[in-house]
């Protein structure tokens, strides 16, 4: 799991616009999804939020692997690519706490 948000991590500059402002949005979805997270814990217990988030970050990254032919919507590929960086996030904070 760590391997796989940091290599999400760095994918941050490959994405469209500016590397800054991307690398500014994923540090919000992280905080978001760290939110997020301790909510879902609360409500759903640990073994459902992670069942969730891992299933999430699953197909988001799926969608991204079949759409990067360069025929979608490049922020389209901004918006998966954050998903699944918040529910990778989600799935660390399981592991750690």
């Amino acid at each position: 799991m760590g391997f796989g948000y940091y290599v999400l991590s760095l994918g941050n500059n490959d994405l469209v616009g500016n590397r800054f402002l991307n690398l500014f949005l994923s540090s919000l979805t992280d905080i978001f999804s760290s939110v997020l997270y301790f909510f879902a814990v609360k409500k759903c217990g640990r073994r459902d939020s992670y069942m969730l988030s891992g299933t999430l970050m699953a197909l988001c990254i799926a969608v991204l692997g079949l759409v990067q032919n360069g025929k979608t919507n490049p922020y389209f590929n901004l918006v998966m690519h954050l998903s699944s960086t918040s529910s990778i996030t989600m799935l660390v904070l399981v592991v750690i706490t």
